[in-house]
């Protein structure tokens, strides 16, 4: 049926291993009215904060997400580890995803 993710329950999961998450966001079509890039931030109890994204972290189109790991769920600071999930858990969406600017 192709409704993996329509629900979002995958995404809510990295609140299993992050203290924070964050969604970062740039339109490609950057001279459109509301083309401001946008964070969405949460630590997933009680809502959520969209803000202007930051001039040093600014990108120059697309979204990455960004997962601030809990302390003791440290060993997902290895690439290798991040790269075996990845594989793992998402052969099966339609889009391309990067690690550290490298297709997965």
């Amino acid at each position: 049926r192709g409704d993996h993710g329509e629900v979002g329950v995958g995404f809510y999961s990295a609140f299993m291993v992050g203290e924070k998450v964050e969604v970062r966001s740039k339109t490609a079509y950057s001279k459109e009215e509301g083309s401001t890039p946008l964070v969405w931030s949460s630590t997933g109890v009680g809502g959520y904060d969209i803000a202007e994204l930051p001039e040093d972290v600014r990108q120059d189109r697309g979204a990455s997400v960004v997962i601030h790991l809990k302390d003791e769920h440290a060993e997902f600071c290895d690439e290798k580890r991040i790269e075996k999930v990845l594989k793992k858990y998402s052969n099966f969406v339609n889009f391309p995803i990067y690690l550290n600017g490298n297709r997965v």
